[in-house]
């Protein structure tokens, strides 16, 4: 049920299933993924949606920090980039973590058109190293 909700990013429909004890921590198999990863791959990194499930406890599977942090750097997303380091246990190691094609989260910061000045400042506040060549 929660995860239905999560396909159609609903926070509404989350918040409700959450009052009714839905499993926040639910790991699909099927798809690889956990519930809040489903939100981050298809709510377009909306802070307060993600912010319903973090507060009512879900977590990122370990293997997940990395693409959570990947993923709104490339949306040049300083909230959702400042909320997983804060709530996820996401730290130096997924922030310096490369993707498919090698680049850190803030190579994929500092390589879009306009690059967030925020974006940037949340992730040298948590140590990235800029000295990193892609």
């Amino acid at each position: 049920m929660a995860r239905s909700c999560a396909a159609r990013s609903d926070q509404t429909l989350a918040a409700y299933y959450i009052s009714r004890g839905a499993l926040v921590n639910h790991w699909n198999k099927v798809f690889g993924k956990s519930l809040l990863m489903e939100f981050f791959t298809n709510g377009a990194l909306d802070g307060a949606k993600l912010a319903t499930l973090i507060d009512a406890g879900a977590e990122l599977h370990p293997t997940e920090r990395q693409r959570v942090l990947h993923l709104a750097a490339a949306q040049q997303n300083d909230a959702v980039l400042q909320m997983v380091l804060d709530k996820t246990g996401a730290g130096k190691p997924h922030i310096e973590a490369r993707n498919e094609v090698g680049e850190t989260t803030i190579h994929l910061v500092c390589a879009a058109r306009e690059p967030s000045i925020a974006a940037v400042r949340v992730l040298l506040q948590s140590n990235a190293d800029i000295e990193t060549v892609n």
